[in-house]
């Protein structure tokens, strides 16, 4: 199959433009995605990267798009087409979240194991998961619109546990445990975190906006960002101090703000635009939409950021597909 996904990201000086550094190739439904609001991304084992939209999954291979929608005749297929999250779990399968559905997939079949995720006899909806963290090979622990579960994957029963009671029907976007053994639980206002040595979790960060939370498992780093303002943690004192205050024209008034830190130590900020931080998290530069330059971002409405393992960083929007 070659070398996947080879293409890197090109620096450059614009002096037709002159705003941005960054060059951008843009990938659109033309080029063969199944539709153009980008809601997440990973890359598998095999270096596929896959790409979850509004409409349908799509699974790339450096050059081709293979697209999986659902079929009401085929149960080894998606349940939904609409892609909340995707996930890979300890062993780099990629499990599928839809609403009121989890699906893992085989690559030796090319098809899924869904798992629809009806609760234990309430009559709240079905949950949505919108984060997954493995607690053994049988057990996945939930992250969703109904509070925090667990799933059995063997025989597929979800059920509440007690250590998590206080988050009982409530929107929890993030749920992650630090190489430390931290846990935290992130709702939409408030970020909770439970020491390796204790029973409870404590509320450490409160917000009158909704929050941002990302935990970067490789350098052991919690940021947050609020509307206004990014925050990292600090694992000595056990709170967050403010790094960055973000101008009126960076809010999101969707509440996406998705972050990555690169292999290279960069901190990139997605708002309406990228703000880029050194490894030091001092501010570097801001990478920007130009209506009128083809190489800049496709839009100034990102959704999520990712970087494959052979260093190529992607951004996808919402309306505008890919950039890469």
């Amino acid at each position: 199959m070659g070398k996947l996904l080879a293409s890197i990201l090109f620096f450059a000086t614009l002096p037709s433009f002159g705003q941005n550094q960054v060059r951008f190739d843009r990938i659109t439904v033309e080029d063969g995605l199944s539709q153009s609001s980008i809601t997440s991304m990973v890359q598998d084992e095999f270096g596929y990267l896959w790409i979850g939209t509004l409409d349908g999954l799509n699974k790339y291979d450096g050059n081709n798009f293979y697209k999986y929608k659902s079929n009401d005749n085929d149960s080894t297929g998606l349940p939904r087409n609409e892609i909340k999250n995707l996930f890979l779990d300890n062993t780099k399968n990629v499990w599928i979240s839809t609403p009121g559905y989890l699906s893992k997939f085989f690559e030796d079949q090319n098809s899924f194991i869904n798992y629809a995720l009806f609760n234990d006899g309430s009559k709240h909806i079905a949950p949505t998961v919108y984060d997954l963290n493995q607690e053994s090979d049988s057990i996945l622990i939930l992250a969703t619109n109904t509070g925090i579960w667990r799933l059995n994957v063997i025989n597929k029963l979800l059920k509440r546990s007690h250590e998590f009671d206080e988050f009982d029907d409530k929107v929890i976007f993030n749920y992650c445990s630090m190489n430390n053994g931290d846990t935290w639980i992130v709702t939409d206002e408030n970020a909770y975190l439970r020491r390796n040595n204790k029973m409870s979790f404590k509320n450490v960060f409160s917000s009158k906006s909704p929050l941002e939370f990302y935990y970067s498992q490789r350098t052991d780093e919690v940021y947050m960002q609020t509307i206004d303002s990014l925050y990292k943690f600090d694992s000595t004192l056990k709170q967050f101090f403010p790094l960055f205050h973000f101008s009126n024209k960076n809010s999101r008034p969707n509440w996406q703000m998705p972050m990555l830190k690169l292999r290279n130590g960069e901190l990139w900020v997605l708002r309406n635009d990228i703000s880029i931080f050194n490894s030091r998290d001092h501010y570097q530069e801001t990478v920007s939409f130009v209506q009128e330059d083809p190489f800049s971002l496709s839009s100034d409405y990102l959704s999520s950021i990712f970087e494959t393992q052979e260093g190529v960083v992607w951004i996808g929007t919402n309306g505008m597909g890919l950039n890469k």
